[in-house]
């Protein structure tokens, strides 16, 4: 169990350190790039009391409220900072719509203030 343990842990470190270099060079390219799309997330999460990661970047990019990051693997570094502040909490695992993803597991998200998603 102990080696299982050490396996996580390295996997999770491995997931921060992805997380960490994708935002980091977004930033890089585009000033601030995660303090707008945080903004971004903090807005649609007050209109919204379910979403995916997926449902956020499309309404950021439909609105032109934020650049393409150079890796879209950057917005796991603002939906990790709204989970630590305790504006998110994970509902439950459904199927990616974006075709690119070959429906992969997501997490569908609520806020805090929601509770729990309706069912659907």
């Amino acid at each position: 169990m102990t080696d299982q343990l050490h396996l996580f842990d390295a996997a999770r470190a491995k997931r921060d350190a992805g997380i960490s270099a994708a935002v980091n060079h977004a930033d890089a390219v585009n000033p601030n790039w995660s303090d707008v799309a945080y903004s971004f997330l903090m807005r649609f999460a007050t209109a919204h009391d379910c979403f995916t990661s997926e449902d956020v970047r499309r309404a950021a990019y439909a609105h032109h409220a934020v650049p393409h990051p150079p890796d879209e693997r950057a917005w796991g570094a603002v939906l990790v900072r709204a989970v630590r502040a305790g504006v998110l909490v994970r509902d439950r695992y459904v199927n990616a719509t974006d075709p690119k993803v070959h429906c992969s597991i997501v997490t569908r998200w609520h806020t805090t203030k929601e509770g729990a998603c309706r069912r659907g």
